[in-house]
């Protein structure tokens, strides 16, 4: 996604988060493919939504090398004496094997779901980062609103169960204010 800052055009890349369980989905915002972007998206991640026990991806680059950070930095916790005192023990980051993008089916499909969603809000076609951000957070609500069990025409029955209901984001109240 190509976005504008100043005069200039960067690209700038999304990230997705899928939850197995439920299906539901979180995107992030990444500057560059880079092993530290990859980190921080995943940092952002589970300061938002909790720990990760298991992480599935495909092989890229980056993602390879944040594994290795991760696990980096899992040994030296457990060489200090500091990892026994935490309970989560780390990530457990899984590939998929070389050559077999099918097996990420599941993330994939939703990817597809994330750029039509983009596709109908989008009508710049180089907007300012943070709108693109707004766009991406729109769309992860929009995504995560898709019915999970069967929609019955019926109106009295009960209301179709979507993954918004399992992360609480059906009309809360909260209260705003501004910092520097």
């Amino acid at each position: 996604m190509i976005v504008t800052t100043g005069r200039s055009h960067v690209k700038r890349y999304g990230v997705i988060f899928t939850c197995l369980s439920v299906r539901a989905v979180h995107l992030e915002l990444s500057k560059d493919l880079s092993t530290d972007a990859t980190l921080n998206a995943v940092r952002r991640f589970i300061a938002r939504r909790g720990p990760v026990q298991r992480l599935f991806s495909d092989n890229g680059t980056n993602f390879r090398g944040a594994d290795n950070e991760i696990q980096k930095a899992v040994k030296v916790l457990d060489d200090s004496g500091v990892m026994e005192k935490l309970t989560a023990r780390g990530i457990d980051w899984r590939f998929i094997p070389p050559g077999s993008p099918h097996m990420g089916g599941c993330w994939e499909r939703l990817v597809k779901s994330v750029k039509v969603a983009l596709a109908a809000t989008l009508h710049e076609q180089f907007p300012q980062e943070d709108v693109l951000y707004t766009l991406l957070t729109e769309a992860e609500y929009l995504i995560n609103n898709r019915p999970l069990t069967h929609v019955s025409v019926d109106p009295d029955d009960p209301e179709s169960l979507t993954p918004n209901h399992f992360l609480g984001t059906k009309g809360i109240e909260i209260q705003m204010g501004k910092f520097e």
